[in-house]
């Protein structure tokens, strides 16, 4: 038995322009990505798909091969892995749980690339350790605004290390680290006790904050099974997340309906 995991992703047209990209609604890209998991294997399968040019469908721009040889670095294929983190200067970034990052360029040829992070946390041998990453912009209201400063954030374990990519070089250096996350955030509202914590994963990225989220143990009946907070990667500010309760309110009744 098998299972296909579809994932779709909007990609922008690749035309250059005084914006850095030229992307409309009958021009753009999309990335589709297709993982199909039988007896334990990833059988994945890349497709880039854009608007025809006379605008009545889809043309296919790109695709992963059938059989791929393992010397092939070159081959979208081959190179494809992870989950979208977000985007930096029109590249899609991807990450993977056991801590590789690489990068699409959309503005060239549609190539993987590997992102090259100073990783020092590392995992312990433990299959339960994993990493998650998210792309934040600082600096900037505007992600795509100059000179915005791209950050990536990465946490394995309880620990949290923040990227910060020199915008001349490229190059990504360590700006900070917070090691034992448990204690870093005592003293903020809502706070669980340290030997609820079982992982943390950072769930979201924007604009200067990550989003993180702490899964709990269950002890008793009405124990909370998650706690978040954010870090501010301008002034490494760490800030519990406000409980939102749901509400229930009535759509207006269609005229249509009376």
């Amino acid at each position: 038995m098998g299972s296909d995991l579809p994932r779709l992703f909007l990609l922008d047209s690749g035309d250059d322009d005084d914006d850095g990209g030229n992307i409309s609604i009958s021009n753009f890209r999309v990335l589709y990505c297709s993982d199909y998991y039988y007896h334990h294997d990833n059988l994945s399968r890349v497709y880039v798909f854009s608007t025809a040019d006379a605008g009545g469908g889809w043309r296919l721009v790109r695709q992963s091969t059938e059989a791929v040889d393992d010397d092939d670095d070159d081959d979208l294929f081959e190179s494809y892995m992870g989950q979208v983190i977000g985007r930096i200067d029109r590249c899609l970034y991807l990450a993977t749980t056991e801590g590789s990052v690489r990068v699409l360029d959309n503005a060239g040829a549609l190539e993987f690339s590997e992102v090259d992070l100073p990783i020092r946390v590392r995992k312990s041998g433990s299959d339960n350790e994993y990493s998650t990453f998210a792309v934040v912009h600082g600096g900037s209201p505007e992600p795509t605004a100059s000179p915005a400063t791209a950050f990536i954030v990465h946490v394995c374990r309880k620990d949290l290390e923040l990227f910060r990519q020199i915008p001349s070089s490229g190059e990504w250096v360590l700006e900070h680290s917070i090691p034992r996350l448990s204690e870093a955030t005592r003293g903020l509202q809502g706070h669980p006790e340290p030997s609820r914590w079982r992982e943390v994963d950072v769930v979201a990225g924007g604009t200067r904050l990550a989003v993180l989220e702490v899964s709990l143990t269950w002890r008793r009946r009405g124990d909370k099974r998650s706690w978040s907070f954010s870090l501010d990667v301008n002034t490494m500010q760490l800030q519990a997340m406000p409980v939102v309760e749901p509400k229930i309110y009535t759509l207006p009744w269609p005229q249509s309906l009376h």
